[in-house]
């Protein structure tokens, strides 16, 4: 732990929050004025971290606002779900698999486009509809609120990061791929994620100085972020492969579209088994991270929030 005395841990957290804010909001103008892969997916990204800024600073902020800030910051996020989804699925066929021909996918990605933009005029009704800039505006009165009602000492806010990592980290490893019933991986890449971004966060404010477990956690997150990508490439395909239309009069083109599907699953499967063969260090990372040991010693463990995606 930073036991600097001239910390200012609270200041940091404030400054990063309203940078954070910033980005989203370009986010949002850029997504509305061309929506394309990046834009898409850097206002989700944003929106992540806000998240986290939020549950941090909870204790000494208006409990019923972050509420509602986090509503909205998700509702940002949902609207362009099945966007990002496309877009995920649409790249990883830069790699043409070997049961689709050029024809059969060139077929495949012009109606993957033509959806996307289906869903894409369906999130930007719905990014307007969750009134992004009364999202960013709410954000910004509480990063305000806590800047002004925050008079504890810096290292009450080191506590606060101690109970959350401990808490996000204990969540996560229950949710251990290894167990019998963890074929589904969705909590571990949640849980994950929240983890990463909490260790993250509390580097950046300059509470612990960097270690390798973000590192690890950002590559187990790929790892199972992966992992999700194959089965969703698997679900929209078979999808597309079982419309009538497709079954009755274009057999072919169905049948390959199946077969490839199925080679998402397996793919999908053989990253879960390589995912349990790394759980073992990550493990033994977190349960060694200074922010996980000394949460047992944290004196306001009750102001940890219950962990939501």
């Amino acid at each position: 732990m930073n036991e600097a005395p001239d910390a200012t841990f609270s200041s940091n957290l404030v400054d990063f929050a309203r940078d954070r804010l910033d980005r989203l909001g370009d986010q949002v103008e850029k997504t509305l004025n061309a929506a394309d892969v990046d834009s898409v997916h850097a206002l989700r990204v944003a929106s992540r971290r806000l998240n986290e800024c939020l549950v941090v600073m909870q204790p000494w902020i208006c409990r019923r606002g972050v509420r509602a800030a986090r509503r909205g910051l998700r509702q940002l996020r949902d609207a362009f779900r099945k966007v990002r989804d496309l877009d995920v699925l649409q790249m990883s066929l830069s790699s043409p698999p070997p049961m689709l021909d050029a024809g059969k996918l060139a077929q495949l990605e012009g109606l993957l486009t033509r959806r996307r933009e289906r869903e894409l005029q369906s999130g930007l009704k719905d990014l307007k509809r969750a009134h992004p800039t009364s999202v960013v505006r709410n954000c910004r009165d509480l990063f305000r609120e806590f800047r002004d009602e925050f008079d504890d000492a810096e290292q009450t806010l080191a506590d606060r990061f101690t109970v959350l990592f401990r808490e996000l980290a204990d969540g996560l490893l229950a949710a251990d791929p290894r167990h019998p019933e963890g074929g589904d991986l969705h909590e571990t890449r949640i849980r994950v994620k929240r983890t990463r971004y909490c260790l993250e966060l509390a580097q950046r404010i300059e509470i612990i100085p960097e270690t390798g477990l973000a590192e690890r956690l950002t590559e187990l997150q790929d790892a199972t972020g992966h992992w999700n990508d194959q089965l969703i490439a698997a679900r929209w395909i078979s999808r597309i492969a079982t419309r009538r239309s497709a079954l009755a009069n274009e057999t072919a083109w169905s049948r390959a579209l199946l077969e490839y599907a199925a080679h998402r699953v397996a793919a999908a499967e053989e990253d879960r088994r390589l995912i349990c063969e790394r759980w073992p260090a990550i493990e033994a990372g977190i349960r060694s991270a200074p922010l996980y040991q000394s949460a047992e010693a944290s004196p306001n463990p009750a102001t940890a929030p219950a962990v939501t995606s």
